[in-house]
């Protein structure tokens, strides 16, 4: 419901008030066709009668007291009219629109002193076009206010975050605005010329759009441009626009954005034009919720940026050159050999090797970016790389763009609080699609219970959480040294037959690890022989001194309740009935942490190389190298892997990839120094219902 000439309100964000101003003309005011206005009378007479009669309506024109049609040479008194402001006051409606500016619908009155007026008012018809059914045609909406809703039934328009090096025009979501056989002028106020305006909802920041008009000149947003004066040619003229978001939701920002068409008076003041707008905000004195300030308007939603799980197609596979991390007693370590092995296992073609230049000796590719992509109707979807806060040697490689991709953005997510390890992206995955989740539910790690500990810092969490549908959940790593989710688990494609989702969780376990190191019967077998650590000095061991580590192995006990820990968890964010229908989808991989001194709280490090922190490529999983001991000339921990993972049932393969000198001696491993780059989930997200 609208006020007609309600001008002693806000006007135009950012714009100055008009003094003087009180109301619309005389009694020519403009009217909507099909739309319900309130009609304040009282106001435009300057004496309060006893009472009115309304002598004559025109036919097209429905006219309201309260909630009852107006009846002709009935007495309307002053008193009744204040009582029925609480059922919606005098309401006009019109079903004709005005053929031409002397086209004009009329109500007349006569007072108790036999004084008559008449009310003329113009009608005019807008349409709003744009794809509100989401299949890329512009339609017509059946609301001249319409609200975004999610789900394929429900309708709303999409538009694309402008985040790419170069603007892509093919993104731009595309709306009309259309005159439906009305008059192309208006009727002039004494205070000013009327004008049609498109404008930006006042609760839009116009920084995080940009409307640009047919002719491709930006008229909206951008800086602080809330509204643009538009103009028909003809009765039934239309305009085309376009809008682009310039970035993603995120905290401060829903990702809805209202556009809407307005009249205005555009008056003189001290030599500067001011518009005031005729339809403004008001709030329903019943329900107390406010109104749309439109004749009509449009809502989008940013597309979100949205994060693919390892049962997605691989695309490319990106690892950094890093000719010397660090010197050894062998001299400058390079990671050539890790490189190569990966070509071997998924082709030359798919391992895009980023050149040193880009990565200043920075070996932790996942750390730094992650892959993810935007979608709009009908349209190739829009990769996005998500930047980090960590800034190290890799921070140059998103902003190069040396990614090979045809269609790519870049945005970047951090805030001002004190950063850890726990913002770089080895602490940021995502679940395949399961249950309520159409696209899977992002996790990270940090302190338990939010207590006293390190966390992702919360500027990456809430942009996170603002992409809705991929609902975040936390586990807990600040256990481990480097603290990222990929040091303990993993998850990996699997049949439904065999799995309640479609795919298994790899945890890390040092129950198993001891399970195993005790049914080795030769005890004087040699785990990690002939290797050392950053030092140079040499760590290999044998069984039985592992068997003999009390310490070592009570610190493990210590870890595995952690893990455990994070099993409940995942009974509860994943929708597991109970312990026992998750464990059936785990699969325990063994796992041995020795506690840094270093640290704070002596927190975990990998002792024996994680294996759980590795790359899946279509059905190869790209392992870390365990150097377990050697049973019956086989490393113990490689066929207790195979033989769960390399079954009938799941039909993978494992193939185990020497990570030793390159990366594990530095905290990470396989997965940590990659970074992969998948296929888009064939849902669109707009399908989504958030939970």
């Amino acid at each position: 419901m609208y006020n007609l000439a309600d001008f002693n309100q806000v006007l135009l964000p950012n714009e100055k008030i008009a003094t003087g101003l009180k109301d619309f003309d005389t009694f020519e005011n403009i009217l909507i066709y099909n739309q319900e206005v309130n009609f304040d009378l009282w106001r435009y007479l300057d004496y309060k009668p006893a009472f009115i009669m309304f002598t004559e309506i025109d036919k097209c024109l429905s006219v309201k007291w309260g909630d009852k049609p107006v009846e002709l040479n009935k007495r309307y008194t002053t008193a009744d009219y204040f009582k029925i402001w609480t059922s919606g006051g005098l309401t006009i409606k019109s079903n004709l629109v005005s053929k031409d500016m002397d086209d004009k619908k009329i109500i007349q009155i006569i007072d108790s002193q036999g004084r008559k007026k008449d009310f003329g008012f113009y009608v005019y018809r807008f349409s709003i076009l744009a794809d509100y059914y989401r299949k890329g045609i512009l339609t017509d909406s059946e609301s001249s206010n319409t609200d975004w809703n999610w789900g394929n039934e429900n309708t709303g328009p999409v538009i694309m975050p402008q985040c790419s090096k170069e603007e892509i025009p093919e993104y731009r979501g595309k709306f009309q605005i259309k005159n439906m056989d009305s008059p192309i002028n208006y009727p002039d106020s004494r205070k000013g010329k009327v004008v049609l305006i498109l404008q930006l909802h006042h609760a839009i920041d116009p920084q995080k759009v940009m409307i640009y008009n047919g002719d491709g000149k930006l008229i909206i947003g951008g800086s602080n441009v809330r509204w643009s004066v538009i103009q028909f040619k003809t009765k039934n003229d239309t305009l085309d626009f376009y809008a682009y978001a310039t970035q993603h939701p995120d905290r401060n920002f829903d990702g809805l954005i209202r556009i809407g068409i307005n009249f205005a008076i555009k008056i003189i003041e001290n030599e500067k034009e001011i518009f005031i707008p005729i339809y403004q905000e008001v709030s329903d004195s019943t329900k107390n919720t406010s109104k749309y300030p439109f004749v009509a308007s449009v809502q989008f939603r940013v597309s979100p940026w949205i994060m693919t799980a390892n049962t997605q197609s691989p695309r490319n596979l990106y690892v950094s050159e890093v000719p010397y991390s660090y010197f050894s007693q062998e001299g400058y370590i390079s990671n050539q050999k890790f490189i190569d092995n990966l070509k071997q296992v998924i082709g030359d073609d798919k391992v895009k090797v980023i050149p040193e230049k880009f990565t200043r000796n920075d070996p932790w590719a996942q750390d730094e970016t992650k892959f993810g992509y935007s979608e709009m109707p009908n349209k190739q979807n829009l990769d996005i790389i998500l930047n980090s806060p960590r800034n190290r040697g890799l921070d140059v490689f998103p902003i190069y763009n040396i990614f090979e991709l045809e269609n790519k953005g870049y945005i970047t997510c951090g805030g001002t609080g004190e950063k850890s390890s726990l913002d770089s992206f080895g602490n940021l995955d995502v679940t395949p699609p399961f249950g309520d989740y159409k696209f899977g539910r992002i996790y990270y790690g940090g302190c338990k219970d939010n207590t006293n500990g390190r966390r992702m810092m919360q500027a990456m969490r809430e942009f996170l959480d603002a992409q809705i549908v991929q609902k975040p959940f936390q586990l807990y790593t600040d256990w481990l040294l480097v603290g990222h989710v990929d040091e303990m688990m993993s998850i990996i494609p699997a049949p439904k037959e065999i799995s309640k989702y479609g795919f298994k969780i790899l945890l890390s376990s040092p129950n198993r690890f001891y399970e195993i190191l005790n049914s080795i019967k030769d005890e004087n077998s040699i785990f990690f022989k002939d290797l050392c650590n950053i030092q140079g000095d040499k760590v290999e061991t044998t069984v039985k001194n592992l068997k003999n580590n009390q310490e070592l192995k009570q610190f493990n006990i210590k870890c595995q309740e952690y893990l455990d820990y994070n099993r409940s968890i995942l009974i509860k964010e994943l929708q597991y009935l109970d312990i026992k229908e998750l464990n059936n989808d785990i699969i325990d991989i063994p796992a041995l942490y020795y506690p840094d001194i270093n640290s704070q709280d002596n927190k975990a490090s990998a002792y024996m190389p994680g294996m759980v922190n590795l790359v899946v490529w279509e059905n190869q999983l790209l392992i870390a190298k365990p150097f377990g001991a050697e049973v019956n000339g086989k490393c113990c921990m490689e066929e207790y892997v195979k033989s769960r993972l390399e079954t009938k049932n799941l039909n993978l393969k494992c193939n185990f990839i020497d990570d030793w000198n390159a990366y594990h001696i530095q905290d990470g491993e396989v997965h940590c120094g990659t970074n992969m780059l998948r296929k888009p989930y064939s849902d669109d997200w707009w399908s989504y219902i958030p939970m």
